[in-house]
């Protein structure tokens, strides 16, 4: 494992554990449908998952694809990138990702929302 992949597994070990939900989207594809998977291990330097599925459907998905992975923290979307080093069908389908970029936080609105009443009227 090269120092790189090092870092930036140490710093998702610093987010999430095992058992946690991650989502799946296939990189590059805005029109991916998410999948969801459950974190199996993080050992060796790889993080193990369980094969995504959407509806009950698995991802198809071959080695040496990028994925993009998806998980919220205290209230706050995380994201990063894995590339699939193995895949397994017995005992339990599962999935070897190797971390590919650092986790990063996900901006979704710019402007903070403020409660407030505003009298309205409509006329027809």
């Amino acid at each position: 494992m090269d120092e790189t992949n090092r870092n930036f597994l140490e710093e998702l070990k610093s987010h999430i554990t095992v058992n946690d939900i991650l989502q799946v989207r296939l990189m590059d594809d805005p029109n991916s449908a998410t999948y969801h998977t459950r974190i199996d291990d993080i050992s060796e330097g790889k993080l193990i998952i369980a094969w995504p599925t959407n509806g009950g459907i698995r991802l198809l998905l071959h080695r040496d694809q990028i994925l993009d992975f998806y998980f919220v923290r205290d209230g706050t979307p995380h994201l990063f990138s894995g590339l699939v080093d193995e895949t397994k069908q017995e005992p339990l389908p599962q999935i070897t990702i190797i971390l590919s970029s650092p986790v990063s936080q996900v901006q979704r609105r710019q402007n903070f929302r403020v409660k407030c009443l505003i009298p309205v009227e409509i006329e027809h």
